[in-house]
């Protein structure tokens, strides 16, 4: 693979609360940019919208009342996929564009235990999703929605893979710093699985970087602050 640098065009700042400091799934869809949080408290089963600046725009609030908070969020045309981050383990809810949960898939039923995902995304034919925990099964997995099992499977360089992003034939996904990898973009080829190539996060102070979107013109990565520490 190859490693290129990166341009940053713009910053937009979220608004103010735990919900946003926390935010970190994100989806585009229809001019929108959806972000899930995972605030034990501010992101039970609820997530928001903004614009281009910023600016709150819509809402989401997800009929279910005992549903925790999100690490994780895809959108396959009609229906979000939200991850669940529960005690010990991540769930998958299938939502549809009114609140409703109309499918659900444990991570018991796909990985056989409790594992952690850090992001989703949908590829046109499956849900992709990143699993940082544990180590050892650190990577990339495509999940048939329909049988709710694993048909794919990309191993990551690190063990700490969180949001995804699909751009046609093409899969991003980014690196948190936690086990000490390098925070980095990798592109891959979903033909061939190839790595093509890398660059590093908007900066280099350890940005714990979460969900990751492309809006058909650029990229949008959730992290702290350019700058900040």
């Amino acid at each position: 693979s190859f490693t290129y640098s990166q341009t940053l065009l713009e910053t937009v700042n979220l608004p103010s609360g735990t919900y946003w400091n926390l935010a970190y799934g994100m989806v585009y869809n229809n001019s929108k940019y959806w972000r899930s949080s995972e605030s034990s408290t501010a992101a039970r089963g609820i997530f928001y919208a903004v614009n281009r600046s910023g600016t709150l725009v819509d809402t989401l609030d997800i009929n279910l009342s005992w549903l925790r908070a999100s690490q994780g969020l895809a959108f396959d045309g009609n229906y979000f996929w939200y991850i669940e981050r529960k005690t010990a383990r991540c769930d998958v809810f299938k939502v549809d564009q009114n609140g409703n949960v109309v499918d659900s898939i444990t991570s018991t039923q796909l990985f056989g235990g409790s594992w952690y995902i850090g992001g989703a995304a949908w590829d046109g034919s499956g849900l992709w999703v990143s699993v940082y925990y544990p180590n050892a099964n650190a990577a990339l997995y495509k999940v048939d929605v329909n049988s709710k099992t694993v048909i794919d499977t990309i191993l990551t360089y690190g063990t700490q893979p969180q949001g995804i992003a699909i751009k046609g034939d093409t899969l991003f996904y980014v690196m948190d710093d936690n086990d000490g990898h390098d925070e980095r973009v990798y592109a891959l080829n979903l033909v061939n699985e190839d790595t093509l190539f890398s660059f590093h996060v908007p900066d280099l102070n350890g940005q714990s970087p979460r969900g990751l979107a492309w809006d058909g013109t650029f990229f949008w990565l959730i992290e702290e602050p350019v700058g900040d520490t």
